[in-house]
Formats: structure tokens, C-alpha cells, sequence
């Protein structure tokens, strides 16, 4: 083993020997983290929903902070919110405004359709979700058991995300998603979801190459499609929660919640993949006994 990898793992291994104290307080530092990504949005004039970077919070958080205390972090970022605190993404939903501290954010977390509010909040609580799987599986990884459970999980959840990018392209050869209201708003972002789908099954594919043949191989591979796998976790409730709260048809909030954003996630999970392995040990060194860890 290398200087560097020798440096890596014994990193690491001092992190899982950490207290509780230092490891909760890391989980506020990534709450924190995740609350400052959120307000990198962009409004998108295809989608009520706001293209955010908080999926690389939540991603690096599940990696960083493994199973537990990722979950936690998460919690304590959505507690914040619920509090009244600016950690959520501006968006069209009326109880987010922009101001640091607003009494009824709570609201963003709770569906009502009467009001067409809270139409994200099935993304928010897809987060703690997320980061338990991503930790679990690096948790796996890092001891050597059960990391295939995880990847080929993820590879079944990608699969069904190609599949209903795919799914996009068969619903546009009818140049529509129209479903009773098609002169709404958003109908050319459902109309043209079709691209977003194209691109998402051209620069997936195109993303995983690069990742195998030049940022690690096959681990970073696999990362790489336990983060889509988390990642579909997180749009399939917030597709749940956005079409009854809308009042959408499933075909266009499947169009406007998820595959407009396909694409972009693919490519926050590879920049995520990319910028972990200095932070982890070797693949298949045993998290058990961080002694291993630093043996050359």
C-alpha cells in the first residue's frame, strides 16, 4: 500500500474513532452543508420544482457520515426547516419565502393540496432515506460484506429510471403529456421532457465509461450507481407527493418532477463520485477493525 493510501485509511480510521460528540456535530456541519447547497437553486421554467445542488448534500453526507449519523444529519436538517430556518431551496411554494427565519416554513414539509403548497416535501423526506442507503453501503463496502445487495438494488433502481426516461420518449411521439388541462402551465416542459430523457440515457451511459476507465474503476463504478439508486429513492416520493398535491396527472408529474431532472442528477452523482476518494479508505478495507486499516 502506498504512502497515500496509508495516510488515507489511517484518516479514516481515526474518524470512526472518534467520539459521538465530534460525529453529531459533524452530522450539524453536514446539515449545515446541505442547507448552503440548497440555496444554489435555480428556478426552471419547465417545472414548479427548482433545480438545487442539495442532492450532493445529501450524497456526501450518506458517505461521509455512514448509515447512522447520515440519517441524523438529515433530520437535523429538516428539524431546522421545520423550525422556521432559510435551509430550504427558494421555490414557488408560498410558505418559503426568502427571509432567514419565517414562522410557518414548516409548512414546505406538510402536502396541502387546497393550498398547493408543500408540493417538494416528498423530496425533503426522500433525503434521510438517501443518505441511509448511500451509508449502508459504504458501511458494506468498507467491512467487505453486502455491498453487492446495495449496488445490484441500485442497478434495479436505475434501471427503472432509464426506463421512464425511456417511457418519456414514448409518450412524446404523441407530442404531448397533455392530460385534460394542456394548455396549463409547464406544458412545454412536460412537452419537451423528452430531451431531458435523451440526454439522461446519452450522458449516463457516457458518465459510467468515464468513471470506470479513468476515476477508479469498478468501485467508483458501483458508488456511481448506488448514488443514482439513492437518487431515484428521492424523486420517486417526491413524484408521490407532487402529482396528488398539484392535482397533475402521474404521466406529467413523472415529466416535471423527475425526468427533467435526470440528466443533472446524473451528473451530481458523478461530481460526488469524483470528489470522495480522498476522504475514504481503500475498497474492501474492514470498518470493523480500523487497525486493518493502516496496515500496509
Amino acid at each position: 500500500m502506498s504512502a497515500y493510501r496509508t495516510a488515507r485509511a489511517r484518516l479514516y480510521a481515526q474518524a470512526l474513532e472518534s467520539s459521538w460528540l465530534a460525529k453529531v456535530g459533524a452530522a450539524f456541519g453536514f446539515a449545515g452543508l446541505t442547507a448552503l447547497l440548497a440555496q444554489l437553486s435555480i428556478p426552471l421554467p419547465w417545472t414548479p420544482v427548482p433545480l438545487t445542488f442539495q442532492p450532493v448534500g445529501f450524497l456526501l453526507t450518506g458517505i461521509m457520515l455512514g448509515p447512522r449519523y447520515g440519517i441524523l444529519s438529515m433530520l437535523i436538517y429538516l428539524g431546522a426547516g421545520a423550525l422556521g430556518l432559510h435551509v430550504f431551496a427558494p421555490s414557488a411554494d408560498s410558505f418559503n419565502p426568502d427571509s432567514l427565519f419565517a414562522a410557518e416554513r414548516w409548512r414546505v414539509l406538510v402536502p396541502d393540496a387546497a393550498a398547493g403548497t408543500g408540493f417538494t416535501a416528498g423530496y425533503l423526506f426522500g433525503f434521510p432515506l438517501a443518505a441511509l442507503f448511500v451509508g449502508s453501503y459504504i458501511r458494506a463496502r468498507n467491512e467487505g460484506r453486502g455491498a453487492r445487495f446495495a449496488t445490484r438494488a441500485s442497478w434495479l433502481l436505475t434501471i427503472i429510471l432509464v426506463a421512464v426516461a425511456g417511457g418519456a420518449f414514448f409518450l412524446a411521439s404523441g407530442g404531448t403529456f397533455a392530460d385534460g388541462d394542456s394548455g396549463g402551465a409547464y406544458q412545454s416542459g412536460a412537452d419537451a421532457a423528452w430531451l431531458f430523457a435523451g440526454a439522461f440515457l446519452v450522458l449516463a451511459p457516457l458518465l459510467a465509461w468515464a468513471l470506470l476507465r479513468r476515476a477508479g474503476g469498478r468501485p467508483a463504478l458501483d458508488l456511481f450507481i448506488v448514488l443514482l439508486g439513492a437518487t431515484a429513492m428521492v424523486h420517486a416520493l417526491g413524484v408521490l407527493v407532487l402529482a396528488p398535491t398539484l392535482g397533475i396527472s402521474w404521466t406529467r408529474a413523472v415529466a416535471l418532477g423527475s425526468t427533467v431532472f435526470l440528466p443533472f442528477d446524473a451528473l451530481k452523482a458523478a461530481l460526488v463520485v469524483l470528489a470522495v476518494p480522498a476522504f475514504l479508505p481503500p475498497s474492501g478495507q474492514s470498518e470493523s477493525n480500523p487497525s486493518n486499516l493502516v496496515k500496509p
